[in-house]
């Protein structure tokens, strides 16, 4: 005669398929993908911020040393025409001198500028090269990371396969009726389709249930009949 205990079987195994789907779908390792993927970000922004900060240095560099080689492409041909006879007059040769004097000056402000600009930027090119190792080293964690997922769902899947071929080896044996029954009820809280009354307790909420229900669960013929006022799966009595 079919019992509903003949389903207390097929519920535990798939209490332990529930418990192993949500082991697969929490595991820590997604947690820590999660804060590698968030250390991975904001290592992208400190990059983004010292490559910045370098294009910006390199760039007033350049600035610096191309205004000081326009200075000194004039004061070259100053230079020239005071030296190779071209100028004669003598007030002219002294004006070409104090603009000669006056380029050079400014020649050199723009080269000390470059040269500090350039002793500023090779900090920052060493923190953005620290900074593209860290980022380095976090993409490899990632990828580790992802590895071990792959390996540890796939046990787990290997796990739910063989609940899964054990079930429809039990289920084989269970009347199709009661079967069609669970199945139908499969979306119950928690999973609990089929649990026990230990006393007055349901198994499944583990809730008291009152004496005069108690009691129709016990003598009830129809499975239907048999359920926790509570949570409402089946009662095995």
């Amino acid at each position: 005669m079919a019992s509903l205990r003949d389903l207390l079987p097929v519920q535990e195994l798939d209490t332990r398929a529930l418990q192993l789907r949500h082991r697969r779908d929490n595991l820590d390792l997604r947690a820590d993908l999660v804060e590698h993927n968030q250390q991975q970000s904001a290592q992208q922004q400190v990059i983004s911020e010292l490559e910045a900060q370098l294009h910006q240095i390199r760039r007033a560099q350049k600035e610096a040393e191309d205004h000081a080689s326009l200075i000194d492409d004039r004061a070259q041909a100053i230079a020239k025409a005071m030296y190779d006879g071209s100028v004669t007059d003598p007030k002219e040769l002294g004006s070409l001198q104090t603009e000669l004097a006056q380029l050079r000056a400014n020649q050199d402000t723009f080269e000390t500028q470059a040269l500090e600009l350039m002793e500023q930027a090779d900090p920052v090119e060493e923190d953005v090269a620290d900074a593209r190792s860290r980022a380095d080293e976090i993409t490899a964690s990632i990828q580790a990371i992802g590895e071990q997922i792959i390996v540890a769902e796939a046990e787990i899947d290997a796990e739910l396969d063989a609940l899964a071929a054990e079930r429809a080896t039990v289920v084989a044996e269970i009347d199709s009726d009661l079967v069609a029954l669970y199945d139908s009820m499969g979306s119950m809280p928690g999973g609990i389709v089929v649990a026990e009354m230990t006393g007055r307790r349901c198994g499944g909420c583990h809730l008291e249930i009152p004496s005069a229900q108690a009691e129709q669960i016990r003598s009830a013929s129809n499975p239907r009949d048999s359920a926790c006022p509570e949570c409402g799966c089946l009662l095995v009595s």
